[in-house]
């Protein structure tokens, strides 16, 4: 082989080589391009994208957040406190309150006892407040003949025109209200029963001598 010929052997040799370089950079790039390899050589769905089975997983959660909730087309009996009971009216306008926000059975029972309470809590205070105040009134009425000077005769002398004129269901009534420990009704039938007395006892008792309420002092009692 002559020199010439060497040299067009080589050239080509080198040539061979470099596109088969060539060749297999762009294999390997459209390997990519398709998403085929990554650079570990396994198969990968693209970065971000989730694993088979978890797309549908996920689109399942999506589902269930985005449902209703489940209005009934008629509401079940609330349940209410012993002793408790809710008028009609009211019920008819809270069930359409209720369907206008969507509640379901559950939020509308729990809005019910809500409420429930409410009004319980207000009655209680309500009570506590007039006990209160009723107590304080039979203080100030005991306190108005307790400072009479002569606050035996005017209890006796009461009395007396209580039997007399009231009947013994008139007299229980007035004992069992407490109304019969007003210090003004007392002093004024006291000034009948003035008339009446003969200053010697008020059923069969001296004057004063037995421990009861003003009222029962005044009516007396009823023989059972």
């Amino acid at each position: 082989m002559s020199a010439t010929e060497a040299a067009a052997a080589q050239t080509n040799t080198e040539a061979a080589g470099a596109d088969g370089a060539s060749g297999g950079q762009e294999n390997t790039g459209d390997g990519e391009a398709l998403g085929l390899a990554t650079k570990d050589g396994e198969a990968d769905g693209g970065e971000g994208q989730p694993a088979e089975g978890e797309a549908s997983e996920g689109g399942k959660e999506k589902k269930e957040e985005g449902e209703q909730p489940v209005v009934p087309e008629k509401y079940d009996d609330f349940t209410l406190p012993d002793g408790m009971e809710m008028d009609s009216e009211i019920l008819s306008e809270f069930t359409e309150f209720a369907k206008s926000k969507s509640m379901t059975q559950e939020e509308a029972q729990k809005s019910v006892e809500l409420a429930s309470r409410v009004v319980e809590t207000a009655f209680a205070k309500q009570e506590e407040a007039l006990a209160k105040e009723a107590e304080t009134q039979l203080k100030e009425w005991h306190d108005a003949i307790e400072a009479l000077p002569n606050k035996v005769e005017v209890r006796a002398n009461a009395a007396l025109a209580a039997k007399q004129f009231f009947s013994p269901e008139t007299i229980e009534f007035l004992n069992t209200t407490k109304l019969g420990d007003c210090a003004s009704l007392i002093q004024d039938f006291a000034k009948i029963g003035a008339k009446l007395a003969d200053d010697t006892s008020v059923n069969g008792q001296p004057p004063g001598s037995v421990d009861v309420s003003d009222g029962e002092k005044f009516f007396g009692t009823i023989d059972k």
